[in-house]
């Protein structure tokens, strides 16, 4: 969450936003994350589970609220900030989030690394080849993953296949 919440600051930022339109953009997102977070502890403890919610069927119904906020916070952001970057940036968040929800019946992949991948992605997008050592923490998040028993290799790799795929296509086919 922290990963993501950076990045949308970081949106504002080379969205164009200055000012009193970024102070409340930034207002505006710090609200939009601690919703989720309040979400996410009330989902987590209903379901007596960890933050992570290990289980893969028990990550069905908070994945879906998450998907839902997700598309009403492409709504207001769109109402209140009029900008196109910014909403871009929120839209390919919004999408992200569906396929990751879909994946999600099927089969279990890493959350953690699917955002960092995306994020990694888009910050060496925007600030070019210079960021490029931001994909270090990537193999780093994959193995502290493992090592502590929250994902198996496979779905670590299956959550990097996801955003890189995901990435490219977005940046690069579409």
């Amino acid at each position: 969450m922290i990963v993501l919440f950076l990045v949308m600051l970081i949106a504002g930022w080379q969205s164009g936003l200055r000012g009193a339109f970024l102070i409340g953009y930034d207002a505006y997102l710090c609200g939009f994350v601690v919703i989720i977070g309040l979400v996410r502890a009330v989902m987590a403890r209903r379901a007596r589970t960890n933050w992570d919610i290990s289980d893969h069927k028990n990550r069905l119904l908070p994945l879906l609220v998450l998907t839902v906020i997700f598309g009403v916070n492409l709504v207001i952001t769109n109402s209140i900030f009029h900008n196109t970057g910014l909403l871009n940036m929120h839209r390919l968040w919004f999408i992200w989030i569906i396929g990751f929800y879909l994946i999600t019946l099927k089969t279990k992949i890493s959350g953690h690394i699917s955002v960092l991948t995306l994020a990694s992605g888009q910050i060496i997008w925007w600030f070019g080849p210079a960021l490029t050592p931001v994909l270090v923490s990537i193999p780093l998040v994959a193995w502290s993953r493992v090592v502590l028993k929250r994902h198996t290799l496979v779905e670590v790799i299956g959550g990097f296949l996801y955003s890189l795929i995901f990435f490219i296509f977005i940046h690069y086919v579409g």
